[in-house]
């Protein structure tokens, strides 16, 4: 029968796994984030915030409205709304316009040039708790590992000896 630390140890380790699986999954599937650079969004988005963008998406069927981050002239991302869809002989196409201007774009916007869909943005003076927020379970499991190796009388390498 296994005893108790083993079953720690075990669901430590499980549990490190999972995190370190989710926030991959997250990152690489799901969501990809990026700064936000400009006032052209305001008030809605905001300089320096982090925005995060649903990477799969049909870009053949994005709503009016929709926030799209697309890249323009194959140099830099641009995030602005959807304001009227059209067709044309190539296909597909989007206008946009930042929220703070008052022109649209200057050219249409095509499904290949989207990059992302806009899913929420967060301030980015909290983004360092955001992202250490997966690795919670992470730090709990490595303090489960460290009580484990204690109580089983070994020594951690780096602690502090009192004299």
């Amino acid at each position: 029968m296994p005893d108790r630390d083993d079953a720690l140890f075990s669901a430590a380790v499980l549990i490190i796994m999972l995190s370190l699986l989710s926030f991959v999954l997250i990152g690489e599937f799901l969501l990809q984030p990026s700064i936000l650079i400009g006032s052209s969004m305001e008030p809605n988005l905001h300089e320096g915030e982090m925005g995060f963008w649903f990477r799969n998406f049909d870009a053949d069927n994005i709503p009016v409205g929709s926030i799209i981050s697309y890249q323009y002239n194959n140099t830099f991302s641009v995030s602005h709304r959807v304001v009227r869809i059209g067709s044309d002989d190539k296909g597909i196409f989007y206008i946009c316009r930042g929220d703070n201007n008052t022109a649209v774009d200057p050219s249409p916007i095509r499904t290949d040039q989207i990059r992302g869909v806009f899913a929420f943005a967060q301030p980015f003076y909290l983004l360092p708790l955001e992202l250490l927020a997966p690795f919670g379970s992470f730090c709990i499991s490595i303090t489960v590992l460290r009580w484990i190796k204690k109580s089983k009388g070994g020594e951690m390498k780096n602690e502090v000896k009192q004299v």
